[in-house]
């Protein structure tokens, strides 16, 4: 991967890339951002120049050459001087970066730099960061890192401070479809591109869940819900806990399926949706909710997906939730 391929997020990749030629890169960067926007695959690319034998070098741009033996290396992730560090289990443990610190003693291998890349951050434990952290504060010249979250909030507040913050925002619809016709596997065309919310794992998850095609009887079903008898009520949240869609996915349609029918309530613009292929029952649904209503509902979705990252019987809460969205 090299900088050049790299669709979307320009002004991120130039500074990288030009910090890299006048050899002005920062000991630790944080790439912050929505997930699947592309953090890690600009890490990769980050990682290959530094590495890159053969760079490609102007006044203000450096990037990989992509051809040599050290870019192969990068690519199949065999560089004994790039290191991957991801959790093991629910975090990132002690002795994982106890081995990464060893590592900081040593001279690089083959090139004049060891990068570090440190996927899911924020999953770094307390003893852990509290580890990494006199690493961070007394760098050597020869070892840089990258932190990746998607969850910037919940990284230590030390080690955020100690790092250079580079954000990464969402992609546009263009930048979408064209990424998804260079994979290399092909999942379909996204015929509604702003089902992805600007992140490709987003995308790829609505093209091959059964969500996506299920769209329009999940909204009858929400429709529905508002005159239904509890029972009714309960047969569809038990309907919702069996689906083989992802409950996280699965809320996070609801929500965008409340979230148009609320802009259609206040704005009466259908321009602005999500869901614009079912516009007529989004405005349907507009019409017979009051926006106080809708309001609560997001509310409670929104808590509802707070909620399932902890460790929590999904199938009470999604009782509670149909509950609430019934009332």
């Amino acid at each position: 991967m090299t900088f050049r391929q790299i669709i979307g997020h320009n002004t991120q990749i130039k500074s990288l890339a030009r910090a890299i030629a006048q050899q002005h890169q920062h000991h630790a960067y944080l790439f912050h951002g929505p997930k699947g926007v592309g953090k890690h695959t600009t890490a990769l690319a980050y990682a290959a120049t530094l590495l890159c034998s053969s760079p490609q070098i102007k006044t203000n741009w450096s990037d990989a050459c992509g051809e040599c033996i050290s870019c192969h290396k990068v690519q199949t992730n065999q560089h004994p001087d790039l290191l991957l560090i991801r959790p093991e289990g629910q975090f990132i443990k002690i002795d994982q970066v106890r081995e990464l610190i060893k590592q900081t003693f040593y001279r690089p291998y083959e090139a004049k730099f060891r990068v570090i890349i440190l996927d899911n951050a924020h999953k770094v434990r307390e003893e852990a960061g509290n580890a990494l952290l006199k690493t961070l504060e007394e760098p050597s010249g020869e070892t840089l890192f990258v932190l990746v979250t998607n969850q910037l909030s919940h990284l230590l507040g030390t080690i955020r401070s100690r790092s250079q913050s580079v954000r990464f925002g969402r992609l546009n619809e263009k930048e979408i479809l064209k990424i998804l016709d260079n994979l290399p596997e092909k999942f379909g065309t996204l015929t509604t591109p702003s089902l992805a919310e600007g992140s490709i794992s987003r995308a790829i998850e609505v093209l091959t869940d059964e969500i996506f095609t299920h769209r329009k009887k999940l909204l009858h079903s929400l429709v529905k819900l508002q005159k239904s008898p509890l029972n009714k009520a309960f047969n569809f949240a038990e309907e919702l806990h069996n689906s083989s869609t992802n409950l996280s996915l699965l809320l996070q349609m609801i929500i965008t399926i409340y979230r148009d029918v609320l802009i259609v309530r206040e704005t009466r613009h259908s321009n602005l949706l999500v869901h614009r292929d079912m516009k007529k029952e989004i405005i349907f649904f507009a019409n017979n909710r009051s926006t106080k209503a809708l309001l609560l509902d997001l509310d409670a979705l929104l808590l509802a997906q707070r909620r399932i990252l902890g460790n929590v019987n999904k199938k009470l809460l999604l009782y509670d939730l149909i509950t609430t969205l019934r009332s």
